[in-house]
């Protein structure tokens, strides 16, 4: 499971897509659950920003890479913005926040909702399976 904010969110988006599947060493890495919290994935990517949009660099990040990407944003975060439709095999969440544009944009991460939300999502999502087995990657909502 991977949690990133803000600019993290892109450098992940880069290196699952662009850096890892280049280098033979992580060639075998994978990540079940992704969450970018408070991202410009989507912007950079409909931008056409990212590393994928570069010659020879594949345009979304490939599916045995990634098991599930959950994008949380919010309304009145400004720096923060949708996935979904956007970036492939993103899905989004609109998170209620405090409505303060100077410091919304790091609310997710002192709000006791969002880390059970994120709790709740990774159990279903990358948790283990019912027969306690690890779940598959999936790209399902």
């Amino acid at each position: 499971m991977v949690l990133t904010h803000s600019m993290g969110g892109q450098l992940m988006h880069d290196a699952l897509s662009a850096f890892l599947p280049a280098d033979p060493e992580f060639r075998d890495l994978r990540v079940d659950f992704w969450c970018a919290a408070g991202s410009q994935v989507g912007l950079f990517h409909e931008l056409g920003v990212t590393l994928g949009g570069l010659p020879g660099t594949p345009d979304a990040v490939p599916s045995a890479r990634l098991g599930y990407f959950w994008n949380v944003w919010a309304y009145s975060d400004l720096l923060s913005f949708r996935a979904q439709g956007v970036v492939p095999g993103a899905h989004d969440t609109a998170f209620p926040l405090p409505g303060l544009v100077r410091s919304d944009h790091v609310a997710y991460l002192t709000d006791a909702d969002f880390y059970r939300t994120l709790a709740a999502k990774v159990q279903v999502h990358a948790g283990p399976g019912p027969s306690g087995a690890p779940r598959p990657l999936e790209s399902g909502p």
